[in-house]
């Protein structure tokens, strides 16, 4: 149970932070987020997402004309929230406002190994006994 907790925690240990102009190409395999410069409709498999805002996935393909992206999630202008279960998503450069590239984030990785530590001496502490006082020793036996 604990191990779950810990994976789930974990997602607070990342933060998306921003390319910056004149950064190394953005790698294959790379978890991005882009956000489109106007709502933008997105093909997929079964349906067609409209009003997409922000596109979330992996890098495929990084080129002067385009980012190619195999999709995680797709968010759209009024809160829908569409998986894209890996599908191809190609964006034009000329449509991104802005990309931010995944990466761990020390505070935030500090901060939960903070809290697990704390967490840790607690549960010891429960488990164990709190120290306090020892109980009074038996009384003798009778004489």
């Amino acid at each position: 149970m604990t191990w779950l907790a810990v994976a789930v925690l974990c997602g607070g240990c990342v933060a998306y932070v921003p390319v910056r102009e004149g950064a190394p190409p953005l790698q294959r395999g790379a978890v991005v987020r882009a956000t489109l410069s106007s709502p933008a409709e997105v093909p997929l498999t079964n349906i067609t997402a409209r009003g997409v805002q922000v596109v979330e996935g992996e890098v495929v393909e990084s080129n002067g004309e385009e980012l190619v992206l195999s999709a995680l999630w797709l968010r759209s202008t009024n809160g829908a929230e569409h998986r894209g279960i890996g599908e191809t998503v190609n964006v034009a450069w000329q449509g991104i406002a802005q990309v931010e590239v995944r990466r761990l984030s020390a505070v935030r990785t500090g901060l939960l190994a903070g809290v697990l530590a704390l967490f840790a001496v607690l549960a010891n502490a429960a488990l164990i006994g709190g120290g306090g006082e020892e109980p009074p020793p038996p009384p003798p036996p009778p004489l």
